[in-house]
């Protein structure tokens, strides 16, 4: 973004307010954005553990609560925010959030801010807010839960002014000023026109979470006389500001102000300054920031010591592995894919007015799509748009499959009057438009946006990502069956696309997870060097199998049969439990059980498909397991007799709390489960596998004893038909 490094005394204060308070790329700490993405590493944590990383920064507290804002912006109370807000948008959305702020945190910005002048704004929000909280417990305060967010957010003010005009503060920092005394509210009111504390309060009002918050922010820096006939917060915070502005004894004059506040005694501040360092303390050193008070900073000894370092190889992994798209593809819900993207565009861009328009290819138009949240609608649902009207963006833009805005686009003649009309009905000074196409290239519809041209030039720094996720929401559309209607604009269900691409999405997840455990299992090999070779080996084969199923899913047909091999099924038994063994988190405590036939021989078949049904039945037994158990593989001769040939048995079964007995007829069907976000595939492709390799599959469940599975193929020989 072109940043214009002026004051705002020459410009409209109402409207620099709402542009900058209500910036989205303002960076987090890199410590808190890798914790917070680490939490992830493991599988879905819960939404206490990711809310209990967020508070740590100012920046991720407020982006949080203002994305939770837009969700539901009318809450019932403060208590708990962020634990709140972190539950009411969701784990995936928290995901989504740290991985654009570890974008973020990526790109190059004009500024003057370095690591440890932003690990000392990071320590003196954390220091005023411990400082907070004590205070409020130490006086009764019936919220001490918010008093540590006020004294977190309290200079936050100050940081979105720093990274806004940072010219003005160049100097103050080659002085050896720190970033919380390098400009004072006097000089602020001179260079911008208000001060960082009236500029954090209006941020903060945006977010109707924190109202009584934001008045204790806009009043901190107030003499302390005047603040006496405040509400309790407003108190609380201004001592706790004066108490956290210096790491060192407080000074006389803070003391007295705390004996007029609160008529607290030296012994009692100084036990309140201590237990809020130690508690400092003891979280830099879980961050891995173990500097104390008056020490140096340690000196980097390489590259894995260096947050930025880590936090960029971490970001590379992230996109290259998840992307933005993750939950899209995993959900088959028309109006749940468009919300998903809203919420998304809003995080990457901070832009609030979004909309959707869907392609009808019988009229040719673009048809307004209704979210049916309960936001106010305003007859968009009605709106059509021919898709070949001149100098109309949506239209262009869905033509060319280009993004087009209004500043930067401008029509050749006048713009088309429907612009103008979209506009005001979005209610914004310009509106941008990104097409939707789907990999095939079919038109799908165009996100349409009511922006500024601050806005609009973010958005170009953000575009690719955008138009990425664009394209993802168009593909998740086609991917959930979907096709343009005939007659009303909206999407239909075509359901052999819908299972055909559910099917061979849910084929790939395995291999992919099978490639991430090697891969982890690699990394902790590192300082060993040995086994390296076995480990590629098993990555190889993975990715060569993703290769043939993605090669499946673009020619539109079934998952290719592969080579057969000669497969020993008790080395395959073996080597399946300690693949799934070894990558259990620590504290699921499951036992494996191998009771395997030395009479069995190794057999003729088609080692992909095997694979994939004894995995998918471990893993099916290890999540019925989710306090711990046991997990029991056995392996057995069938003799031959007078009716059947002989036979191999392969058994896998679990002491878990069994299945419900109304699933048990319908277990090999698609869309069968009992997991919550699972599809119900796994089964029913098991099924379909084990009849292509002239094999079977059935099962065996007992409330409470547990389930058993069992394959069967012939011992001689298993061939697909």
């Amino acid at each position: 973004m072109n940043r214009v490094d002026t004051g705002f005394t020459a410009m409209n204060r109402k409207n620099a307010l709402a542009q900058l308070a209500l910036q989205q790329d303002i960076p987090a700490n890199a410590h808190v954005i890798l914790r917070l993405l680490g939490c992830f590493d493991n599988g879905v944590p819960d939404n206490g553990k990711l809310a209990g990383v967020i508070i740590r920064d100012p920046v991720l507290s407020w982006k949080i609560l203002r994305l939770a804002s837009l969700c539901n912006p009318a809450p019932d109370d403060t208590r708990g925010c962020v634990h709140q807000a972190a539950a009411l948008i969701g784990s995936e959305m928290v995901y989504q959030l740290a991985a654009r702020e570890s974008l973020n945190a990526m790109l190059p910005r004009r500024t003057v801010v370095g690591d440890d002048q932003a690990d000392d704004f990071w320590r003196h929000s954390l220091r005023c807010a411990f400082i907070s909280e004590l205070i409020a417990s130490e006086v009764g305060f019936h919220e001490p839960a918010d008093a540590y967010l006020a004294g977190l957010l309290h200079e936050i003010g100050k940081w979105i002014l720093l990274f806004h005009f940072p010219g003005h503060y160049q100097a103050a920092f080659k002085a050896g000023r720190s970033i919380r005394s390098a400009l004072s509210c006097e000089e602020e009111m001179q260079r911008f026109g208000i001060d960082h504390a009236a500029l954090g309060a209006r941020l903060l009002e945006h977010v109707p979470l924190l109202l009584p918050i934001a008045d204790a922010v806009r009043f901190h820096h107030f003499p302390t006389h005047r603040i006496m006939s405040a509400f309790p917060l407003v108190k609380i915070t201004h001592i706790a500001g004066r108490l956290g502005t210096n790491e060192n004894a407080p000074s006389a004059e803070t003391l007295a102000a705390v004996q007029t506040v609160f008529a607290f005694d030296e012994a009692l501040v100084d036990e309140i300054v201590t237990a809020a360092t130690v508690r400092l303390e003891d979280l830099m050193q879980s961050f891995g920031v173990p500097q104390t008070r008056g020490e140096a900073p340690r000196p980097v000894s390489g590259p894995a010591d260096d947050i930025r370092w880590r936090l960029n190889t971490k970001t590379q992994h992230l996109f290259l592995g998840s992307g933005l798209g993750r939950s899209l593809l995993q959900t088959f819900d028309q109006r749940e894919i468009l919300r998903l993207t809203r919420q998304h565009v809003q995080m990457l861009c901070g832009i609030d007015a979004i909309r959707f328009f869907l392609y009808d290819q019988s009229k040719d138009v673009l048809t307004g799509y209704d979210l049916g949240d309960g936001r106010a609608d305003g007859g968009w649902r009605h709106l059509e748009i021919p898709v070949d009207l001149a100098d109309c963006l949506p239209a262009a833009a869905l033509r060319t499959g280009k993004p087009l805005d209004s500043f930067s686009d401008p029509p050749s003649s006048q713009p088309a009057v429907i612009d103008e009309q979209l506009i005001r009905r979005i209610g914004a000074e310009g509106m941008a438009c990104i097409p939707m196409r789907a990999v095939c290239e079919k038109k799908i519809g165009c996100i349409l946006m009511g922006i500024d041209r601050q806005q609009a030039a973010m958005l170009k720094k953000r575009l690719p990502l955008v138009q990425s996720l664009a394209g993802l929401t168009a593909d998740a559309l086609v991917h959930a069956g979907s096709e343009p209607s005939s007659s009303t604009g909206r999407l239909e269900p075509v359901a052999d696309i819908q299972l055909h691409i559910r099917k061979a999405v849910h084929e790939i997840n395995t291999p992919l997870s099978i490639v991430k455990n090697y891969l982890r299992a690699l990394e902790n090999k590192a300082a060993e060097h040995d086994g390296f070779q076995r480990d590629i080996r098993a990555i190889d084969a993975e990715i060569n199998r993703i290769g043939r199923l993605l090669q499946a899913l673009a020619g539109g047909n079934d998952p290719p049969r592969g080579p057969e091999d000669r497969i020993d099924p008790n080395a395959l038994l073996s080597h399946l439990a300690e693949l799934v063994r070894k990558n259990l988190p620590p504290d699921k405590d499951i036992q494996f059980h191998l009771a395997l036939d030395s009479t069995l021989t190794a057999m003729k078949t088609r080692g992909d498909p095997l694979k994939q049904v004894i995995l998918n039945l471990i893993n099916n037994a290890v999540e019925a397991l989710p306090t711990g158990g046991n997990v029991y593989l056995k392996s057995r001769l069938i003799p031959r007799n007078a009716h059947e040939t002989e036979k191999m048995q392969i058994i896998v079964q679990d002491d878990g709390p069994g299945l419900p007995a109304t699933m048990k007829d319908r277990l090999f069907k698609p869309s069968v489960t009992t997991k919550k976000g699972h599809q119900g595939l796994g089964l029913s492709i098991a099924s379909e596998l084990m009849k292509q390799l002239n094999g079977t599959i059935s099962c065996e469940s007992r409330k409470d004893a547990g389930t058993w599975f069992f394959i069967e193929l012939p011992a001689g020989r298993a061939s697909w038909p």
